[in-house]
């Protein structure tokens, strides 16, 4: 770390795949937030518990269709990233020193925020924003969208994908040093909402059940990319 960081870790699991072990599907999310201020504590529910949350449960599902006997072709490695909001350095070392080799990764599916709504969508909640999906492989853009209408039937918004957008959430969140090494990314995200940062992030606002049903689009996607017969393909068409 950085001086004046105390040491922290990033944590890794993984379920070996059944035909392309040595090849890899990344699901991630940072497992940190701001800590404590001045005595008050940050609890970071949206920020970023609910995309650890939603990890966990991803987990959780590909290792119960395992043990009923539909093991991933390919490994999915879960990774909860150290460090990203003082500057994404978990998974910058994570890229840097890698378990698995990182030419033989896929994809990452990156998780930070989905658990609130934000006031561009106060009206109508059933939407998540896609980050990404279409920078390095239109085939992954093409995933996403197919899972999500076979599926969960979410409005995918693309108003951050845009590289004019002066936000440009890309760069801001772990998926990028991923990308950096050219890794097909998507960044799922809610957008910024009242108590974004603040210690106002608390668990009682999230909802639960648009949290769940985001965090079947990111299954359904991973599902895909693991058990394709072929490989993703990393190209712009």
């Amino acid at each position: 770390m950085p001086e004046g960081l105390n040491e922290s870790q990033n944590v890794i699991a993984y379920i070996e795949g059944s035909e392309f072990p040595d090849e890899y599907i990344y699901i991630a999310a940072h497992s940190d937030h701001e800590g404590i201020i001045d005595g008050e504590i940050y609890p970071g529910a949206d920020d970023n518990g609910s995309g650890t949350a939603a990890v966990f449960e991803m987990a959780e599902a590909f290792k119960k269709a395992s043990e009923d006997g539909y093991k991933p072709k390919r490994s999915i490695v879960f990774l909860h990233v150290t460090a990203e909001e003082v500057g994404l350095h978990g998974s910058r070392y994570y890229t840097n020193n890698p378990v698995f080799p990182i030419e033989n990764t896929i994809s990452t599916l990156n998780i930070d925020m989905i658990g609130r709504v934000d006031e561009r969508h106060k009206d109508d909640e059933n939407y998540i924003y896609v980050i990404g999906a279409d920078r390095m492989s239109t085939e992954l853009h093409f995933i996403v969208q197919e899972a999500n209408s076979n599926f969960t039937s979410l409005s995918l918004d693309y108003k951050y994908n845009d590289d004019s957008d002066p936000n440009r959430y890309f760069y801001r969140s772990d998926h990028y040093n991923f990308a950096q090494k050219d890794i097909p990314v998507i960044f799922f995200f809610n957008g910024e909402h009242e108590d974004y940062t603040k210690p106002t992030d608390t668990a009682d606002k999230i909802n639960y059940q648009l949290l769940a049903k985001r965090t079947k689009l990111i299954f359904a996607t991973a599902w895909y990319l693991a058990n394709s017969p072929d490989r993703l393909n990393p190209e712009i068409i």
